[in-house]
């Protein structure tokens, strides 16, 4: 049997088809859709931003098809459930396309990615700090192998850092502290979480983090991730230096740096200000990147079923 898991997120449309008897990736992509483009703060997907979601999902549904998949399961996080018109961009997809797409909370996301980063990462008996940063919000889970000790989402994506703050091309120090101190303002309850299950190692969790972790292997002359690899490691001098560099760069320098997305170009530099920000605030040793996130969680959840 074959499941496609559609994750359809701020900035990108994911597709994952596994095989659940072998467990082989069959497919594993994505659409650049930027769905909270022109909107996210104002709490609608822009017409433009409909159009290129909806695409996207007759795209991936199209690609199940090709690719013998049994069943299709979607669900879409921080840009649909926070905008007013988000059920009726669900009804569009369904009216075009057939898939029910499940509108999830940010707790349900967080739960997913944990079990996600779970396949990918050996989560041993002692707290880690997983970090998943994603176009409309920022979800932190503290857990070990066993459980989940706390997690919660905040609306920190980048997608909506960048249209709220509007800042400059190259951001200038003084709105760069700006958007430090907003996301520390909201960090509050992960302190005070943090300090009763103190975490040394920081997971985080594809994204935004899959393209550091390949600027700066190219960077310093190491393979960037292969086909396949699901986990590595980060040094975290040579990644505050990367995100000292990003802040200091404009969106057409960052795009010259090889390895960078071009889709994550332009607002890469504010999931840099957030990792910072937690590494100044919290103790950790190890800094680790899972290439598995929610739509890997999905599968592991299923496969249980």
């Amino acid at each position: 049997m074959r499941i496609a898991i559609a994750d359809l997120g701020t900035n990108t449309f994911n597709l994952l088809i596994r095989d659940s008897e072998s467990g082989e990736v069959i497919y594993n992509n994505k659409i650049p859709v930027k769905l909270g483009s022109k909107g996210i703060t104002s709490g609608k997907i822009a017409p433009d931003a409909f159009e290129r979601g909806l695409e996207a999902m007759i795209s991936h549904k199209s690609t199940a098809s090709d690719y013998h998949a049994n069943v299709i399961l979607a669900f879409a996080t921080s840009a649909v459930r926070s905008a007013s018109n988000g059920q009726e961009f669900v009804d569009a997809v369904f009216e075009a396309t057939q898939i029910k797409v499940e509108i999830i909370g940010g707790m349900r996301e967080a739960e997913l990615i944990f079990k996600g980063v779970q396949q990918a990462v050996d989560i041993g008996e002692e707290p880690v700090l997983i970090m998943d940063i994603g176009g409309g919000s920022t979800e932190f889970i503290l857990g070990n192998k066993h459980e989940v000790f706390w997690a919660n989402s905040y609306e920190l994506g980048v997608t909506r850092l960048l249209d709220y703050f509007s800042p400059n091309n190259p951001i200038k120090p003084a709105e760069a502290m700006a958007v430090r101190q907003h996301v520390e303002s909201m960090l509050g309850d992960l302190l005070h979480a943090y300090k009763e299950h103190p975490a040394r190692m920081l997971i985080g969790s594809s994204g935004s983090f899959d393209t550091l972790y390949d600027v700066l292997a190219l960077r310093h002359n190491r393979a960037p991730l292969q086909l396949g690899q699901i986990s590595g490691s980060f040094d975290e001098g040579e990644l505050r230096i990367l995100i000292n560099d990003l802040i200091g760069a404009t969106t057409e320098e960052r795009l010259q740096m090889p390895g960078m997305l071009e889709m994550r170009a332009e607002m890469i530099h504010l999931a840099g200000i957030q990792i910072a920000l937690v590494l100044d605030l919290l103790s950790i040793d190890k800094i680790r990147l899972s290439t598995y996130s929610l739509k890997e969680g999905v599968y592991a959840e299923r496969l249980k079923k």
